[in-house]
């Protein structure tokens, strides 16, 4: 499969900054540290809530393209609307809670939003802290495998993976993540509060304008369509649902390349 940047990003964890590394060494080392138990969640988290989050929301969203680890939609360094997640929960893995490698940065999925009425969450406010997922952005090979309809939804391509396994990726996308919204008791479907179908469907519109102004420009070539994919990879703040974007740009870039075999 041709690598792609797609939704629910792959992350690249880049080296951590001597500032980061001293804190959390600095946390590791101490008596307190060592003597607080597996399981206590409360104290393990006191710990973790000492460290210098601002520092590490930075790092985060360098790492991201200021673009929520789940959903894709924009975050910036304000706690109030940008949580560190831990992947593996905080609750379930004292070392992992101080790990680097184990923290994302996502947005609050809709819990923060001043909403009337019911409210559809999505990432960091439908999982919550126990919740451990198997869909995870750090892996590459897993993310590749995420795909788009045109009504904003996402899907898992189940190649290559074992049934168990993919069957939870797919309640991870649905349920723990609520990344498809839900369906009421009609059976309608409900978008997320932050309102990431509607957000894809733009998305989709976005990568039709830029075939359109390619055809209309007599540029409409598999050549040109990696040019527009690899302008907008190598910006350092990627555009909202970037992954949608760029999945349909690379489908009409394969279609080409079949027209002519």
């Amino acid at each position: 499969m041709t690598q792609m940047v797609i939704d629910m990003l792959y992350i690249e964890k880049k080296a951590i900054t001597p500032y980061i590394s001293s804190a959390l060494i600095n946390i590791k080392k101490t008596p307190e540290w060592k003597a607080i138990a597996a399981n206590d969640t409360p104290a393990i988290r006191s710990k973790f809530d000492s460290l210098p989050k601002t520092a590490i929301r930075d790092a985060l969203l360098n790492e991201q393209h200021f673009l929520c680890a789940y959903c894709m939609k924009r975050i910036r360094n304000n706690e109030l609307h940008m949580s560190i997640e831990h992947w593996k929960p905080l609750s379930s893995d004292k070392e992992k809670a101080l790990d680097y490698t184990n923290f994302l940065g996502v947005c609050k999925g809709g819990a923060d939003l001043n909403i009337h009425g019911g409210r559809v969450l999505c990432c960091d406010g439908s999982k919550k802290d126990i919740v451990e997922m198997v869909i995870n952005p750090l892996d590459q090979h897993m993310i590749e495998h995420i795909a788009y309809r045109k009504n904003g939804s996402i899907y898992f391509l189940e190649e290559d993976f074992d049934i168990t396994l993919a069957t939870q990726i797919k309640i991870d996308i649905n349920e723990t993540l609520c990344l498809n919204g839900k369906l009421d008791r009609n059976g309608q479907l409900i978008d997320t509060s932050t309102q990431l179908l509607k957000g894809r469907k733009d998305a989709v519109m976005q990568a039709e304008r830029i075939l359109s102004r390619l055809a209309k420009d007599k540029q409409l070539s598999s050549r040109r369509i990696l040019i527009e994919i690899k302008k907008i990879e190598s910006q350092p703040e990627f555009p909202e649902f970037v992954g949608t974007i760029i999945f349909f740009l690379y489908r009409k870039y394969h279609s080409l390349l079949s027209q002519h075999l």
